[in-house]
């Protein structure tokens, strides 16, 4: 198997909600890489994972990702497949609009260096 597949099986396979929570906050905004490594087509993503992923602008925070997911997906799965494509490269952290008062914490943008902690 390719190392996409090898990475969003394992976050969705090994970590717990707990952990994910952890590792993205629900006040990061995610956006599409505009360098992707990894063509979606090419990763084992469900249609609803799919559906989901059409609303991952860097407009809603994974909280509101979370709430609107579609029924088929818990927030484990969402979660799951949000922090695994953060590390693949296929998503990336955006700011939160002027005015929250609240950056980004670094384990938002370096999902490497939240794994190691």
């Amino acid at each position: 198997e390719d190392v996409g597949t090898f990475v969003l099986q394992g976050v969705r396979d090994q970590v717990s909600l707990e952990r994910l929570q952890a590792l993205l906050p629900d006040h990061v905004r995610l956006m599409p890489s505009p360098n992707t490594p990894f063509p979606l087509y090419a990763l084992p993503i469900h249609d609803a994972e799919a559906g989901l992923l059409l609303r991952v602008t860097g407009a809603k925070t994974v909280r509101q990702l979370v709430e609107r997911a579609p029924p088929a997906l818990d927030e484990r799965r969402v979660r799951a497949l949000l922090y695994g494509l953060l590390a693949l490269g296929v998503l990336v952290s955006g700011r939160p609009p002027v005015g929250d008062g609240d950056e980004v914490g670094a384990s938002a943008r370096s999902p490497a260096s939240a794994s190691a902690g």
